[in-house]
Formats: C-alpha cells, structure tokens, sequence
C-alpha cells in the first residue's frame, strides 16, 4: 500500500513532498491542497526482522486544517486499499474478517497461487473533542457596524448575503449537486463508509474512476456517498476497498499490514513515540553521510541547507517506483498490442509530479545520491535498468511500462520510441563511483566484483548498440578524418539539428544546409563508455580487451577532429550540404557555444596544459559567454540562438552540468591554478540560488534562470537538481 499522487489537472493547487525518507522503514510526507487550505500529514513507519520472512508496516494519516467557519467545515478524505497487478500475472484479493463502525480486517490471497499475502487493518480514529453543539447563526459571521472596513482574515470563508434567507443557510458541496436547505447550520457529524470493489485486476489502479462510478447523490448527508448496494462484496472477496471520510477535519486514519498475521494493534501513543527516534536516526546518517561544513555563527544559512540536504534526499527516495508492462516503439503504432516483451523496471524518477517513470538521462545522477545513501538499494536499481536492455541493446531512454504512467500521457504519440534512438549512458557515472569507492581492500569488494560480472556482457551489449547505430560509419575510410566517429540518430524532425535523444532537447546542433558528421557530446561519451569497459576489466584485476584497449587510444586520438584550430574550442563537426564536392566531405564547426562545448573538459579529456583548456576556463568565467551569478548557463548570452527555441537548454541553468563542472575541477584539475577559484565561487552561486528559491517554494526546481536566479520549469524536480546535496558536500 502507498499513498499516490495522482495530482491529474489539479497539480496546480496541490503539492506532495517528503520530509523524511530514509528509502527503508521510515518516512513523513505533506500533502496540501491549496484549493482547501488543508493538508495531510501522512507517517509510514515499518518494521521487519533482519533477513526474516515477516515485514509489518504502520500508515497514518492525520488531516491538518485550521480553525474556519461553518461554511467550510466539512472535506471529504478517501483512503484505500487494492490489490494492483504489478506483474501481470498474480490476481490479489482481500477477503472481510471483521468489520466495526471504524475498524475493518482484511486478508489479502494471491488466488492464482492460493498463497497468502497478509492482513490488513484500516481504522478512523475519531477526535474526542469534536464540537456537537449547533454552530452560531449565520448572521453571526457577517462584519457588524462596530469592525465595517475592517480586512477579512485572509482566507477567511464567509457566507454571502444572496446564501441567507430568513434564518436558512445554504451548506456548500464540492459536488455539481444543489444541496438541501436547512433551518440551523450545524457541525456536520463525522461519518465513514467503506466501499467493496471487484473491478478489472489490469484496472485496480484507477481508483478515482471507481470510486466515481460507485457514488451517489445522498439527500440524508446532502452530499455524493457511497451507494450502499453497488458497494456489497461480490462472492465474499474484492480487489479494492475504499474508506470514504466526511465531516469535520479531526481524525485520523489508521493502516496496518503484517505479511503473516493480524496485525498486533498499534495505539497513536506508540506511533507517535517512535517519530522522534526515527527522525533522529535520519538526520544522524544525513551527517554521516552528507556532512556540511557551515560557520556556526551563520546560523540562518546552515538551518536552510540542512533543509535543502534533507528535502534533497527525503524526495528523491520518495521518487521511487516500481513498474511493469512494455515500451512502445513507432513498430507498434499501428499494433495495438505492441512487440517488446513486458519487464519490470525499479527505478527513481526526475519528479513524481511532472515525470513520476524512468529517465535513462536522468538516472545516472540520480544514483550518484543513492548509492552513497543505501548500496544495496543503488545495485538494485542498477541491476533493473540493465534488465530492461533488448536484445540488440537497446535500453529505452524514457521507460513509461504500465497502464497507469501511460495514461500521464494526454499525446500518445510521444509513448512510441525509435529502437535506434540512443541516450547518454549515465549509468556509467554509478558505475565508475562504486568502483571507485570500493576499493581491493573493502570487505565489498568481492559482492562488487561479482555484480559487475554480472552486467558486463550488457554494457558491452550496450555499447554494440551504439556502435552499430550512431558510429558514422561513412566517415570511417575518409583519410581526412580521425575515426571512429559518431552522431546522434536523430528520430524526429530535427529542428536547428538539436536531436531530443542527446538530451539537450532545444539546444542547436546545426544551421541551414548543415547537417552533423559527428557530435562532441556523444563522441564523449562513447569514450567514456569503452574507459568503464576497460575500467571493469583493470577493477575485477583481468587483462583488457586488445580490441577495447585499441579502441580507447583511437577515440581519445578522435577528440582532435573536433577541435577548431581558429579558436582552441572543442565543437560538434559538421558539413555545409551548399558546398559540398562529388565525393568530398568539407567540414565545418558548429559556432554555438553552450555546454556541449565543455564536455571534454567535464570527463578530463583536455590536456592540462593546452591552449583548449585555456579557452573553456574562458568560456567558463566570461559573463557574456557561460557564467552567471546563478551558476553556468546552457547557451552563451553573447549567442544568437540564446533565449530561443524553447528556451529550455538555451538559456537556463541545469546542476547535472553544473555538478559535473564541479566534479571535472576536483576529479582531473584540481592542479589547474585558476580551478579551485572558480570551483569555489561557483559553488556558493548554486547553492544560494537553490536555497533561495528553497526557503520562498519549499521545493525544488527542473532549472533555474540564468537571469533572475528563479526557479523554473516543473516544481518538486527531485531528480538532478539533488546533485545539490553532493555539492554541499563537496563529494565528486
């Protein structure tokens, strides 16, 4: 059981973030929804013996609205339980053991194994102070003579004259439904109902569809309720429960799970216990973990971020997700059932809000966090992402499985992927840190070198992919080339050349008539990927592949080609199609400058003491070129296509390229004398504008501008901008 944030198009006005998540046993969450001014605060607490068969788990949710007048009084609070097929293949059902006015027990059965899957207790726990008295007349809380000019309370719910009639007051419902009129305003009782589903297993998901279909206009609550007959169990089991709460705000409701037995009962007394340990156990491994060294006499800055530190992490564990189901590919756009085999995919995600799945881009940072925080936890992600790789090694760069990520999706035709569309293969980065930080001499190192064996012969599958598929193999006989070479397979209309699968969705890759022989970043990264080859081999302490080791020295060779020779500048190499000669390739750069250009540099692939690396220091520290008070932007200022396009990678700032900035200055030029400057001031521009917007929005941003300093783009954007925290802790 989980609490979902299906925000759907209300996202606007409601907001879901962690602030505990220890991505284990423990976490704390607000759900606030701003059309209501409430919020809900919900407790996960879980216990379990240590390699034991039995696991139990406690969820509290506990509404929070303050104190409004009688018009407002009353929300409707919907909780359930159901029993989703995640794998396709089990069919969960709960059966009713016993059942009270506020406390119901059900055991859950895989009935196509017959084997059990525990019980569940769902309990409301009433307030012992709810006010039964008849609230004051309406007239009451109009403004009198004695406060007329007087400003409402902000927020303040008053009733309009046109509401009162002789003494009747009209009660308010979030319902299309005209409500009874009745003599005196009273405080709604506190009523509960539980509705008893059989629906669809493919279909249990959907709960706001079924709840809709099983409600009624009910004239005794003078609200919608839970029609009584469709809700009856059908032949003694269901696959959905549902608990619908409405009155005053003041309960609580109480989940409880145990894998073998009845729950043993669990008062609030004992719950609420047990927060302030599991708080402090947290914050004791956040240090641990993810030290900041903040002056104590600057008190104000070292509370916000040691907020931002514990958002940061909280959130991006609270991203997790589990799913199954396929990818579609354009082969399946006119087959309905699709031709890629149905997996399952444990993976974080950018933002449950606007990105709640999988981004293969997104995701090697993501564990950059992770595996620090929980090892097994980083492995087991890593070891899932490489289980989604196809047959001719291709793993899906956007991993939407399963009917309820697709229906996120109001344009279909963003679903279907292009099989030869590659990513930027991030799950390197994870992979070159927990080698790195494991060394021979780790009691790990063994488990390391046995699970490295394991996705060997997949990051070699992966690399064929990319081999096969972007490697220009054109240029490979043209004596005026260096190769091997690549650039990306563009798989949609190109527009200025930017390819979505590079990752720099709107950033511009050619102009005109040009069209690219090779681009910088993924001829990077393809350098990169046979190093962590050869790495792999030199780790598990074997003799490279002559044909990989080979191939390193010619792709570092190969970075040369794209080196202009008028500027020092590394840039994508392309051709002008105007003035191209039968049989001749004439290259030409491309002149944007962003950060594509940097990438040699972000790897340590520049020389130290070269004139390129001069130049991208320059390109660095200029105002009008990269920097800004902010942090490193994404196109030049002084570039013609800046603020263009989307203006989504020509403009902004984005802390993946700014934290591999940073890392690039510790990792590989931390000799470099003007290095440690930049990497100093850099630093301190990105972790105020973070906290900044932090201590405004309470939440993180998907970029931030590279103008104002404002957080942009999608809000609760808890992938790559929680590289905020490593930078914090200057970990690289």
């Amino acid at each position: 059981m989980h609490f979902r944030d299906q925000l759907g198009v209300m996202k606007n006005f409601l907001a879901s973030e962690y602030t505990f998540n220890d991505g284990a046993k423990f976490s704390q969450q607000y759900a606030v929804d701003n059309s209501l001014n409430m919020t809900y605060n919900i407790t996960f607490i879980k216990s379990y013996q240590e390699n034991g068969p039995e696991q139990s788990w406690v969820y509290l949710i506990e509404p929070i609205h303050p104190e409004r007048s009688a018009v407002y009084s009353t929300v409707n609070t919907y909780a359930y339980i159901s029993g989703e097929t995640l794998d396709g293949k089990g069919l969960n059902y709960f059966q009713l053991l016993q059942a009270s006015n506020n406390r119901w027990l059900v055991k859950a059965t895989d009935f196509a194994t017959n084997k059990s899957k525990g019980f569940f207790e769902i309990e409301l726990i009433k307030g012992e102070n709810l006010p039964s008295q008849p609230i004051q007349e309406p007239e009451e809380h109009l403004s009198s003579d004695d406060d007329e000019g007087e400003e409402e309370e902000e927020g303040e719910a008053q009733i309009p004259e046109e509401e009162l009639d002789q003494g009747f007051c009209r009660v308010p419902e979030r319902w299309n439904l005209k409500p009874k009129e009745i003599k005196v305003c009273k405080r709604e009782t506190l009523q509960a109902t539980i509705c008893f589903m059989d629906v669809p297993p493919e279909d249990a998901w959907q709960q706001i569809k079924h709840v809709q279909q099983n409600m009624k206009y009910d004239f005794e609550i003078r609200g919608m309720g839970f029609d009584k007959e469709k809700c009856k169990q059908k032949a003694g089991k269901f696959n959905l429960a549902v608990l619908q709460v409405r009155g005053p705000y003041r309960y609580k409701i109480k989940i409880t799970y145990h894998s073998e037995r009845i729950p043993p009962y669990k008062s609030l007394e004992e719950i609420h216990q047990q927060i302030p340990k599991l708080q402090y156990e947290f914050l004791t491994k956040l240090d641990r973990i993810f030290p900041i060294d903040v002056p104590q006499d600057q008190e104000e800055l070292r509370s916000t971020v040691m907020n931002v530190r514990k958002a940061g992490v909280s959130n991006i564990l609270g991203g997790l997700c589990y799913t199954y189901g396929q990818i579609y590919t354009k082969a399946d756009i006119s087959n309905e059932t699709g031709n890629q085999e149905k997996k399952a995919l444990f993976s974080s995600s950018p933002s449950r809000k606007s990105f709640p799945r999988g981004f293969l881009w997104d995701e090697g940072f993501h564990l950059l966090i992770i595996c620090r925080w929980d090892r097994a936890l980083c492995l087991e992600i890593l070891e899932s992402w490489f289980e989604t790789i196809s047959p001719n090694g291709w793993i899906p760069r956007e991993q939407t499985r399963g009917a309820e990520q697709e229906s996120a999706f109001h344009d279909k035709k963003f679903l279907y992927q292009d099989e030869e569309e590659a990513n930027p293969p991030t799950l390197l980065l994870a992979l070159d840190y927990l080698m790195t930080a494991t060394s021979r001499s780790d009691p790990e190192y063994e488990n390391m070198v046995e699970f490295l064996s394991s996705v060997e012969e997949k990051v070699l599958s992966w690399f064929e992919f990319f081999n096969r598929t972007q490697r220009n193999f054109e240029i490979d006989n043209d004596p005026n080339f260096s190769g091997p070479l690549f650039r990306w397979k563009c798989a949609e209309p190109c527009r200025d050349g930017s390819v979505m699968g590079s990752g720099f969705d709107d950033y511009p890759r050619a102009e005109g008539n040009q069209e690219p022989i090779a681009h910088l970043d993924l001829q990077v990264w393809m350098t990169l990927m046979v190093k962590t080859i050869n790495q792999i081999a030199h780790y598990k302490q074997e003799t490279p592949s002559p044909v990989f080791a080979a191939l390193e020295r010619k792709l570092m060779r190969a970075l040369e080609e794209f080196r202009d020779p008028e500027d020092d500048i590394y840039k994508d190499i392309l051709q002008d199609l105007s003035e191209k000669e039968h049989g001749v390739t004439k290259k030409v750069y491309n002149n944007h400058i962003g950060y594509i250009n940097l990438f040699p540099l972000l790897f340590g692939f520049i020389p130290r003491e070269s004139d390129a690396l001069r130049m991208a220091l320059g390109m660095i520290i200029y105002p009008e070129a990269l920097w800004s008070v902010y942090g490193i932007r994404s196109l030049a200022m002084s570039d013609d296509y800046f603020q263009k396009g989307d203006q989504y990678w020509t403009e902004p700032i984005w802390m993946n390229i700014n934290y591999l900035l940073l890392r690039a200055f510790e990792k590989y030029y931390k000799d470099v004398h003007e290095a440690p400057e930049i990497s100093r001031i850099l630093k301190a521009n990105l972790v105020k504008v973070v906290s900044e917007n932090f201590k405004h929005s309470y939440t993180f941003w998907e970029n931030y501008s590279s103008l104002t300093g404002k957080g942009q783009r999608s809000s609760s954007f808890y992938g790559w901008t929680a590289l905020i925290v490593l930078i914090l802790s200057d970990m690289y």
